[in-house]
C-alpha cells in the first residue's frame, strides 16, 4: 500500500484500500498490488514523527470540559494545515489552543479523537479504526477540516471520489506567509525578510551550519551588540541570496518535491538547480535536472542552452550534456547525410 505499508491476506476476497492501484503482479501462489494512496510523502517521512515527540511541541492543546493533561503540538503544522486553527492560535497568543469538547452537530472531542485529528494534520492520513470514521468526520466538520471529513467519508465508503491531498501546498504556503511558530527570520538579498522555522531549516546541512554559526556569533556578542532579534523574539539570520530562489528552496524544504513548480521558465529552474547544488540538496538537483532534460524536447536551440548551462554546475551536469548532445546530434544528422550523398 502507499507509504511503504504492506497488507497480506492468504485468501483475499477484497483487499481494503485497493483504490489507486498503479501496478498488479500475480503468480501461482501469491499476488501483489502497488497502490498510490494520493497522500503526501513528506508528511509521512518528515512531519508525522514530530507528533510522537512529547516534549518538542511549542503549543499546548486543551479540550474544554476535559480534565486530561494538555497535548503538545507544533504551531507551524497547525497553522499551515488549517485556517481555523491558525485563527485560534493567534487568539491564544500562538502557544495555547483551546478546542471545544462538543460541537453543534452532536460530535464530541476526546483524547483519542484529538489524536486522530493530529495524525491527519501531521501525517496526511486517517489513523482511526473503521467504526470511528463517521464520528471523526463529524469532529472534522466541527473543526472546519473539510479535507479530513471527505477523506473519512471516502474510507467509510460513503463516497467514491477520493479527496486529493493539499499537505505539500499547505506547508509550502507557510513560507513567508505567517510568523506563527517562527523562531528564525531570514534576511535575504535586498533586505527582504522571511519568517521561518529552525527545525525545518536544519533539514538542510547548509542552513543548519549557517544557523549554528549565527548561534556562535550571538553567544560571543554582548547584549548591547545583539541586534539579531526580531520583534517576536525570533533570531534574524542573514542569508544574502536572491529572494526568488531562496523562497523556492524553502518551499521545497517545507513541502517536498511536489511543492516546487518546475514547469515554468527554464532559466528559473537553472538558477534553482545551481542553488540546490551549492546547498547540497541532491534530490532537488535531480528534480531540476529532470525538468530541464524533459524541457529540451527535440528543439536544438533548447539543447544548446542546456549544454551551455551544464558547464556551470556539477550535480547533474553529465546527464544534461548527454541529453543535449543527443538532440544536437539528431539535428545534425540530416545535414551529414546530405553531404554524404
Amino acid at each position: 500500500r502507499g507509504g511503504g505499508v504492506a497488507v497480506q491476506d492468504p485468501s483475499p476476497q477484497r483487499v481494503p484500500g485497493l483504490a489507486g492501484c498503479v501496478g498488479v503482479a500475480a503468480g501461482g501462489r501469491h499476488a501483489a498490488a502497488i497502490i498510490d494512496d494520493g497522500r503526501s510523502e513528506v508528511a509521512r517521512s518528515f512531519y508525522r514523527p514530530w507528533l510522537d515527540e512529547d516534549d518538542s511541541g511549542d503549543v499546548l492543546i486543551t479540550i474544554e470540559g476535559r480534565d486530561e493533561p494538555p497535548v503538545r503540538a507544533h504551531a507551524l503544522v497547525l497553522a499551515a494545515r488549517s485556517n481555523y486553527l491558525r485563527g485560534q492560535l493567534r487568539a491564544g497568543g500562538g502557544h495555547e489552543l483551546i478546542l471545544p469538547g462538543a460541537f453543534d452537530n452532536g460530535a464530541s472531542l476526546g483524547p483519542r479523537m484529538l489524536r486522530s485529528v493530529l495524525a491527519y494534520l501531521y501525517g496526511d492520513r486517517v489513523e482511526a479504526p473503521p467504526h470511528r470514521l463517521k464520528a471523526l468526520a463529524l469532529v472534522a466538520d466541527g473543526l472546519h477540516l473539510g479535507e479530513l471529513s471527505r477523506l473519512c467519508r471516502w474510507k467509510a465508503g460513503d463516497t467514491s471520489e477520493r479527496p486529493s491531498s493539499t499537505f505539500d501546498a499547505d506547508l509550502a504556503g507557510a513560507v513567508g506567509s505567517s510568523n506563527v511558530g517562527a523562531d528564525v527570520v531570514l534576511r535575504l538579498a535586498g533586505g527582504e525578510t522571511v519568517p521561518a522555522h529552525r527545525r525545518v531549516l536544519e533539514h538542510s546541512d547548509f542552513l543548519a551550519a549557517m544557523l549554528r554559526f549565527e548561534d556562535l556569533k550571538r553567544g560571543d556578542a554582548s547584549d548591547d551588540d545583539r541586534d539579531l532579534k526580531a520583534g517576536d523574539g525570533a533570531a534574524t539570520v542573514d542569508w544574502p541570496h536572491a529572494a526568488d530562489d531562496a523562497k523556492r528552496v524553502l518551499a521545497y524544504l517545507y513541502g517536498g518535491a511536489n511543492a516546487v513548480d518546475l514547469a515554468e521558465d527554464p532559466s528559473a529552474t537553472m538558477n534553482l538547480m545551481l542553488t540546490a547544488d551549492v546547498m547540497s540538496l541532491p534530490r532537488l538537483v535531480r528534480l531540476c535536472e529532470s525538468a530541464l532534460v524533459n524541457g529540451i524536447g527535440d528543439d536544438a536551440q533548447n539543447a544548446r542552452h542546456v549544454l551551455a548551462f551544464s558547464d556551470h554546475c556539477s550535480g547533474g551536469a553529465q546527464r544534461l550534456r548527454r541529453a543535449a548532445r543527443n538532440v544536437l546530434g539528431e539535428a545534425l544528422l540530416p545535414r551529414v547525410q546530405a553531404v554524404v550523398r
